[in-house]
């Protein structure tokens, strides 16, 4: 069975981790085994260099208080994983918890980089 909640955010993504939180603990308290996972997805016009990306990154862990556990950088795969105690669940991988990823792509069709952001680990294609 799936539940699938779909909320639009505007300028507020800290908002999500609440909400996420939230919907954690009502299912909770029914007793109902469950993984939850949030994606959130924006662009931005052109191609940013690697600058602005750590620096979008590094924006994201701060908000949610994230320390980084591990990066993928290669073959236009970027991906960063972090842990932070302020969020619900995790997975864990090499024996490191995570539960924020940040990751960006840049398709040259449109002229646009997409940041994800999401809990504990991206769950959809870019």
């Amino acid at each position: 069975n799936y539940l699938y909640v779909r909320i639009d955010l505007y300028n507020s993504p800290q908002s999500g981790f609440y909400y996420m939180t939230k919907l954690n603990e009502i299912l909770d308290a029914f007793d109902i085994e469950q993984r939850c996972t949030m994606n959130f997805q924006g662009k931005i016009k052109g191609r940013i260099d690697n600058k602005e990306r750590e620096k979008k990154v590094k924006d994201v862990f701060v908000s949610v208080g994230a320390q980084e556990v591990d990066r993928v950088n290669c073959e236009g795969i970027y991906s960063v994983y972090g842990y932070t105690k302020h969020m619900q669940g995790h997975v864990t991988t090499d024996g490191r918890k995570i539960n924020i990823n940040v990751s960006t792509n840049y398709n040259e069709e449109t002229d646009e980089t997409t940041i994800y952001i999401a809990s504990p680990v991206l769950t959809v294609d870019y």
